[in-house]
């Protein structure tokens, strides 16, 4: 790929020559001044589209030289908006600068409707679709990785079309599944996977509880608010962003070589009291012939290969006559690193708005994807890191080798079983958003719309006769067919109401809404096929119906909600919400519950004792209070549920019918309270600016499945059960470094901490150590003894008090008591991290931009599902990590004596996750405008991108960020390198 990157910049370099030399030239002279008519000294003067330019010499005056064709001369200073004046054939162009309040007039979306930047009371934070873009992540999850302070993601699978978690403000539930609510386009949608990232105008996320209060019970975990790409009043406009890149697996293990895990194996035998092993003990005559003859598999680097992965978007837009209009297209392939692993996704979306008239506006966005996503094999991963180096890769016949150690039958080849097993989803998703605008008077407005989500997934799995399932055997092939379908609608019916009295600014939403949700689901499992051919598309070639069910279930929800918002000269604003939600989830007298907020801000640096202050160029000061509620309880648990079931009624099979499941007559919301203090400045003329924001979140009567006295007939039932807290801080700071003109360099920095802590469980104090939860901890806490080393022969004999010997991991006895207990269990750390964050700078010389993003998760610990499968056998059985263990002869080794772990093994398995991910590094350069027009383009740059190029960390796994992952099914980081290219006509 180094060949790749040579090749890439000597292209780029030739062409930038080529652009500097291409025109004829004239000569603009003029000058630059403030608003009070002062000469603006270093102010940058450029041809758009060219590096043309110059910098305002002490008095603001310049010269510029440019090419014949000009058009545009572009001025710019920090602190000061950027102006684009047309040439004309003008000699003489003299430009008076206004002041730049950075973000003040960007547009946010706040739920049902949008605000200023500046009008803004919450915690809500924005990234553009330039920044989406930038991050070239086929996921639109994945491109908000990092850039958000507050908004945690974490990715859990490596396989391509891998997903993500997401927490905003840490975990507010006993739960594992606290993902925000998603909203496209006005649309609810379970996730933003099936959203081509090209096609994403900007991404909003409501964070604070006031912010998320507008959608009431489902906005406690946050909100995240997606605006697709519209059109524009104008010409149209056609856009090509494409690249094609490779990709490899990185950061891989080292595991032992054949002379490395014959000394291994041996230790072992010796670890279980063998004190003089031969070959023969431990391996077979095949065997000890491959260690003679030297071989030594690597079997995670034959089963490896170097993938491509591709995205092609082409979007056209416009708009004349009150039509505009915006149509685009997206096609992506990620292949993956093993077998048949790949995700290709078409994605089709459409937007339309007609003003009929002054009072009438009609508009529908359309939004289509089509995704297969085929995850391979589970076993095979594993596989190549459980076989030992010593085996066999080939038969007689020149076949991989279905066995290849001879005494180890319960693993197959990978180089087999990753292209043996499919396991493929497919799905269609289609939703949408048809609205009319009614604007009787100019301050209100009444929007009606309507937004149906259609979704079909179909999973499809086969197991062929020589995968490690069915090991060789015919009879032991399987498929397996899942359905879901999914239908959902959601009405809203919106009033907006905007008045202006002098100074005075009062602004009203009012809606109702109506949410209705079905869905059916039906899986068939058959086995012992007498062919592979057939895979999953004829489950009736099977001779073994071994499993058949079918569901389906609905749900609705209806709500009420409002609110105003006032301002009093752009300096004073109020924000209050309120927001009443019905839930068919929750037991009767118990559906209903409402959701307020309020929030207040001041705007400081508006007031006149800030006039004048050459160091505070934007002060303004938030504080917030919200309740959001959620009812994420699975669907009819708060009722009587039924099971069918078999019973031997007098040796005669019967079907009946019984209890499943208790109902809970109480059920009710699950309630989250927040406070925000947020702070958002800029000094020095906006060359720094950001926001601080300080928050204490508690949520109550938490919904979880609680256990009851198995005397009941059952073992659990849903119920609201104690109380969380999170606190925290979050910050994002934004500078311009260096801005001379030719040369310009900014850098975005994010930091966020959490602290967590348990209130109650179940209303009471009293710790519950079976689920790891303790009062006053972290939910995340992880409760386990404390390793201390591994015992050494000069320990035997205090060894021995604990019934253990040297070579086995050693734990603390925290009581000193003289045995090792419960009462010898501590938390030794949490899986959430003291902190996390990411720096993202960006440079500019010319034509020529680089950005490197980086991102950090720091202080937490987790449990190495690597390690607790993959650091060697106990009996020297499978391969594993290389690592430095202990033996009578290493008494320094920090792994326990091979063979001889003791009671404590898995305690080594719990470690430091922390990391720094580079994320990208990208290169690009854009043509001048003369080139791009010569060539009928407006607009042409062409880019390189190292994605995932770097990690640090002391972790030796395959991944510190999903390191808990079960090991079923994992896959390795992977890092690619793209070009690309961005055409406009």
């Amino acid at each position: 790929m180094k060949h790749f990157v040579k090749l890439a910049l000597s292209v780029v370099l030739v062409l930038s020559l080529v652009n500097i030399v291409w025109a004829q030239q004239r000569v603009i002279t003029g000058k630059v001044s403030d608003n009070t008519g002062t000469g603006l000294p270093g102010v940058t003067v450029v041809e758009k589209g060219t590096t043309n330019g110059t910098v305002t010499d002490s008095d603001g005056n310049y010269r510029v030289t440019v090419s014949e064709g000009a058009e545009i001369l572009s001025f710019s200073f920090v602190g000061m908006k950027t102006q684009e004046i047309a040439i004309a054939g003008q000699a003489t162009i003299n430009v008076t600068m206004e002041e730049e309040t950075i973000g003040l007039d960007e547009v946010v979306a706040v739920g049902y409707g949008t605000m200023k930047r500046s009008d803004i009371t919450g915690s809500v934070a924005s990234m553009g679709t330039d920044k989406i873009i930038e991050s070239r992540n086929t996921s639109s999850v994945g491109a908000l990785q990092g850039k958000v302070a507050g908004v945690d993601i974490v990715r859990t699978d490596n396989k391509p079309g891998g997903g993500f978690s997401v927490n905003v403000r840490g975990i507010s539930s006993f739960r594992d599944n606290t993902s925000p609510l998603y909203v496209v386009d006005g649309i609810t949608v379970d996730h933003i996977n099936d959203i081509n990232p090209e096609d994403i105008e900007k991404i909003d996320i409501l964070k604070d509880a006031s912010s998320a209060a507008i959608y009431g019970s489902r906005g406690a975990n946050g909100v995240v608010i997606v605006t697709t790409k519209g059109g524009k009043e104008g010409k149209t406009v056609i856009d090509y962003n494409g690249y094609v890149g490779f990709k490899e697996a990185y950061n891989l293990p080292e595991i032992m070589n054949a002379e490395e895990f014959v000394e291994f194996a041996l230790a072992s035998q010796v670890g279980k009291g063998d004190t003089n092993p031969t070959l023969e003990d431990v391996f077979n005559s095949e065997e000890i012939q491959n260690i003679n003859s030297g071989v030594s598999l690597n079997w995670p680097d034959l089963m490896t290969r170097t993938a491509t992965v591709t995205n092609h978007t082409v979007t056209v837009s416009g708009g004349q006559n009150g039509h505009i209009f915006s149509y685009g297209g997206g096609v992506t392939s990620d292949q993956g690193v093993v077998g048949n692993e790949k995700y290709e996704r078409l994605t089709l979306r459409s937007s339309n708005e007609k003003q009929i008239n002054e009072f009438l506006k009609l508009g529908i966005r359309n939004n289509m994807s089509y995704s297969v996503r085929d995850q391979g094999s589970k076993e095979a991963f594993r596989s190549a890191y459980r076989l030992r180096p010593i085996g066999t890769l080939y038969d007689e016949n020149g076949e991989y080798k279905l066995f290849p150690s001879p005494r180890e039958t319960q693993i197959t080849s990978p180089m087999i079983d990753m292209n043996e097993v499919t396991r493929e989803d497919r799905a269609m998703h289609y939703f949408a958003n048809a609205f009319i605008e009614i604007k009787p008077v100019s301050w209100v407005k009444f929007t009606s719309t309507f937004s149906p989500d259609i979704k079909y997934t179909r999973y499809g799995e086969y197991r062929g006769k020589n995968t490690k399932s069915a090991k060789g055997q015919q009879s032991r092939t399987r498929a397996y067919v899942k359905n879901w379908n999914y239908w959902r609608y959601t009405w809203d019916n919106i009033l907006n109401v905007e008045k202006s009295f002098e100074q005075h600014n009062v602004k009203g939403t009012f809606i109702s809404s109506i949410y209705k949700h079905r869905q059916d689901y039906s899986e068939a499992q058959v086995r012992n096929f007498s062919t592979d051919h057939y895979k999953f598309y004829n489950l009736k070639a099977g001779q073994e119906i071994k499993d058949l069910k079918s569901s389906y279930e609905m749900e609705s929800l209806a709500s009420f909600l409002g609110r105003v918002s006032y301002d009093y000269q752009g300096k004073y604003y109020v924000t209050v919400n309120g927001r009443y939600d019905g839930s068919s989830r929750l037991a009767p007298g118990h559906k209903w519950a409402f959701f307020p907020s309020a929030a207040v801000a001041w705007r400081v640096s508006e007031e006149s004792f800030m006039q004048g202050n050459e160091t505070i160029s934007n002060l303004k000061v938030r504080l917030s209070y919200g309740e959001t509620g959620n009812a994420a309880v699975d669907r009819y648990k708060s009722q009587l549920t039924l099971n069918n079931t078999n019973y031997d009624f007098d040796n005669n099979g019967v079907s009946v019918v019984e209890v499943g499941g208790l109902a809970n007559y109480d059920l009710s919301w699950e309630i989250t309270k927040e406070f925000n203090l947020g702070i958002d400045f800029g000094l020095w003329n906006n060359r720094v600016f950001g926001s601080l924001e300080l928050y204490n979140r508690k949520s109550e009567d938490i919904l979880y499945e609680r256990s009851i006295p198995i005397l009941t007939g059952y073992e659990r039932i849903w119920d609201n059960i104690g109380s969380l807290k999170n606190q925290g801080l979050e910050l994002n700071l934004n500078t311009v470094n260096i801005n001379t003109g030719d040369f310009e360099w900014n850098t975005t920095l994010t930091f966020s901490t959490n602290k967590n802590e348990i209130i109650d469980i179940d209303g009471s104090k009293q710790d519950n150590p079976g689920n790891q939860w303790f009062i006053g901890e972290d939910i995340t806490s992880i409760w386990e003894y404390e390793q201390d080393g591994i015992w050494q022969t000069s320990e035997a004999a205090e060894a021995a008090k604990y019934s253990q010997d040297p070579g086995e991991v050693k734990v603390v006895d925290q009581n000193n008591d003289g045995k090792i207990d419960q009462d010898d269990r501590v938390i030794i750390g949490k899986e959430t991290p003291d902190w996390y964050g990411s720096i993202t700078n960006t440079f500019r010389y010319k034509n020529f931009d680089l950005s490197i993003f980086v991102n950090t998760r720091q202080g937490q610990m987790l449990k190495s599902e690597f390690h607790n499968k993959f650091a060697w056998d106990q009996d020297g059985r499978f391969n594993g990590l290389k690592t430095n263990y202990w033996t009578p002869d290493n008494p320094g080794g920090t792994w326990h004596q091979p063979g001889n772990a003791g009671p404590y093994r898995g305690i080594e398995n719990f470690m430091d996750m922390s990391y720094v991910k580079v994320g990208y590094i990208n290169l690009g350069y854009t043509f001048s405008s003369a080139l791009a027009e010569r060539l009928r383009m407006q607009k042409l740059r062409l880019y390189i991108s190292a994605q995932n190029p770097f990690v640090f960390t002391k972790y030796e796994g395959w991944d510190p960020e999903n390191a808990s992952q079960n090991t079923w099914g994992y896959a390795y980081m992977t890092r690619s390198i793209l070009f690309g290219v961005n055409v406009q006509f």
